[in-house]
């Protein structure tokens, strides 16, 4: 009787045990969002305008913590840097509800449409905190050319 009392006891600790690791490792994955943000080499100064019109200015700008726009144009990809960026703005929808569609001005005034994922992020600084945006609800972004690209110190 006494083997089975140890045995019952051991199977209890062994299962609270479990259900606590357990536990632990699932409330633990459920913090959330982190408040931090990438942060990127260079600071670019933008003010990007969301789908409900609200602009926001905002200071070292990436996009997925990177300075340069990734992007699908025809078939090839490319990366266009933040330093040949006047403004992008948003066109359309693309055929894949994932992909948008924007018109990127470069600082010389050439006009290049390009495809994105519209699950992409920007990322920046205001003066009231930490600034994250999905492209898809991105409809403008316009840098300022006179105060970006300040080499940041790592």
């Amino acid at each position: 009787m006494v083997k089975i009392i140890k045995k019952s006891a051991l199977i209890r600790t062994v299962t609270l045990v479990m259900v606590f690791a357990f536990g632990w490792v699932f409330l633990t994955g459920m913090g959330g969002r982190s408040s931090s943000l990438p942060e990127p080499d260079v600071n670019f100064h933008a003010t990007l305008t969301d789908d409900q019109g609200v602009r926001t200015k905002c200071t070292k700008v990436s996009w997925e913590g990177a300075t340069f726009i990734s992007a699908k144009r025809g078939s090839a990809m490319v990366t266009i840097p933040f330093e040949k960026v006047r403004k992008f703005v948003y066109i359309i929808e693309g055929e894949n509800h994932n992909e948008m569609e924007f018109r990127v001005t470069l600082r010389q005034g050439e006009v290049v449409a390009v495809t994105v994922d519209a699950s992409t992020r920007l990322f920046g600084q205001t003066s009231f905190g930490n600034y994250r945006i999905p492209l898809r609800n991105v409809r403008e972004v316009i840098f300022d050319t006179v105060n970006s690209g300040e080499v940041l110190k790592k």
